[in-house]
């Protein structure tokens, strides 16, 4: 029976530990509809980004016309007068302002467009980071249980060596020990998977313990592993960042309104008179005013000085976040490379060398030759291999989902929604 165990246990790890490159994505799929149906974060996202389109329209209005009415009389009496005027009139702004205007909106709007797609990448990633916690919670308690079992089965045979005096009572109390410390890690183990499966519930709107269910295969793996590389495609993929750079460029056309605002505005009007008891219209009157705005140049300066500081600060903004997303990319590059590496060295020396070894413990401790300690040391030396793999596996995976986060290519439903802009495709 032990060897049956021993034999299901390394099945089992083999399986895992060809999975390094795995995720799960039929499930996975299913994940991301959920989350981007239901997700109230990225539906605020999308209405913020229809509000900065409609926007666009606003701007590009002209002032509503004035409409209005004048009565002339030679006395106080309201019921007396000698004609009516009827006045309309319209505003226009300094020319090049209004175009400027809608200049920055549409480029408003299209930043608004970009930080939704941002948000449905951080949705992305952020679900499945959640997902590989809650598959690397499963995994540790798959392993701890097979780890339980196998103490089971040698408790078992402790106890039959020491009730034929082949054991010491020492030797049972050491593997009950250990039986019942495996067991505990167990129940701690299942009370962080609802953790995991709580938060993965949140990124999908739904109730905390609602239960999913995980598959795994294949996944590409990361194409991009020179630093310059990824820093080149997070320059054209990131949309986060490339919201910050229309924001430059509309706060940049703002400060040009700003400036066009020293130029005068115009006001046309007509008026047509009609005297008292006349059915007909008898003098109509056309003008045209304009303001002057060099009377009153400190307040345009301060304007343009106000709009000149608010594109700058942008700007500075803009270099500051993409410092920050270098540094991000550096961060989850460097973990990526180290996961890939430790999960491969686990996988092919370590833990085959751990499974060894509680074999040969297992065999010398049954041939009288060797200690139980040491056959309870090797076994907690392979589940610490195996727990790594485990680990090292979904660190993996979790840092490049963070990647593609910013450097992934624009995705087809991305550049459906129309909110991607003319950035490259790969």
């Amino acid at each position: 029976m032990y060897t049956h165990r021993v034999s299901r246990a390394m099945f089992v790890a083999l399986v895992l530990s060809c999975s390094a490159a795995g995720t799960f994505a039929d499930s996975l799929a299913s994940l991301l509809d959920e989350a981007f149906n239901g997700n109230p974060r990225l539906r605020a996202a999308e209405r913020q980004w229809d509000a900065a389109r409609q926007r666009i329209k606003a701007e590009g209005g002209l002032d509503d016309p004035m409409l209005g009415a004048t009565l002339e009389r030679e006395n106080t009496r309201m019921s007396d007068y000698m004609d009516v005027e009827y006045m309309m009139s319209q505003q226009f702004p300094a020319w090049g302002q209004r175009a400027s205007r809608v200049d920055a909106a549409r480029l408003r709007a299209e930043a608004a467009g970009l930080r939704y797609l941002e948000a449905g990448r951080e949705l992305r990633a952020s679900v499945a980071v959640a997902a590989w916690d809650l598959w690397l919670a499963e995994q540790r308690i798959t392993t701890l249980r097979e780890m339980a079992a196998l103490t089971d089965d040698l408790t078992e045979s402790v106890r039959a060596r020491y009730e034929s005096g082949q054991a010491s009572s020492a030797d049972l109390t050491r593997a009950q020990i250990e039986h019942a410390t495996l067991t505990n890690e167990v129940a701690n183990l299942e009370r962080e998977r609802s953790v995991s499966l709580a938060a993965l519930n949140a990124l999908l709107n739904a109730e905390p313990e609602k239960e999913r269910t995980l598959r795994d295969i294949e996944v590409p793996e990361l194409n991009i592993h020179q630093p310059a590389d990824l820093y080149a495609a997070a320059r054209k993929f990131s949309f986060g960042y490339r919201a910050a750079e229309k924001d430059v460029e509309a706060l940049a056309s703002e400060a040009k309104a700003a400036r066009r605002e020293r130029r005068p505005a115009l006001s046309v009007s007509i008026a047509a008179r009609q005297p008292e008891g006349s059915g007909s219209i008898e003098a109509i009157d056309t003008g045209i005013a304009m303001n002057l705005p060099w009377i009153w140049n400190g307040k345009y300066k301060g304007s343009i000085a106000s709009a000149e500081a608010e594109r700058a600060m942008a700007d500075a903004t803009r270099q500051d976040e993409w410092r920050a997303l270098q540094q991000q990319i550096s961060d989850f590059h460097a973990k990526y490379e180290n996961a890939a590496r430790t999960a491969s060295v686990l996988r092919d020396a370590i833990v085959p060398l751990a499974r060894q070894a509680v074999e040969q413990t297992q065999a010398a401790y049954m041939a009288g030759t060797g200690s139980l300690l040491d056959r309870i040391e090797s076994q907690r030396t392979l589940l610490e291999a195996e727990l790594n793999l485990h680990t090292a596996i979904a660190d993996r995976s979790r840092a490049l989902a963070r990647l593609n986060q910013f450097i992934a290519p624009i995705q087809d439903a991305e550049a459906a929604s129309g909110a991607a802009g003319s950035a490259p495709s790969n």
